[in-house]
């Protein structure tokens, strides 16, 4: 015997929700990589060295923002 499954296709709720979710996440990402490339120039202009600017600049960062 088999058994029959019948899926959904999805509904365009849920397409909304899924391109809601990844846009998101790609900000979350581009955010996350220009701190990183900005990260030099923050040591630089505030007298630091690298280890303690990467541990303080992106938790700052996100206080910041909100």
């Amino acid at each position: 015997m088999t058994s029959t499954e019948t899926t959904l296709a999805p509904t365009r709720r849920e397409w909304l929700a899924l391109a809601v979710l990844s846009i998101g996440l790609g900000l979350i990402v581009l955010d996350g990589t220009i701190v990183g490339v900005a990260l030099p120039d923050i040591v630089a202009d505030l007298h630091m060295d690298l280890q303690a600017a990467s541990e303080q600049a992106p938790p700052a960062h996100v206080v910041a923002r909100g």
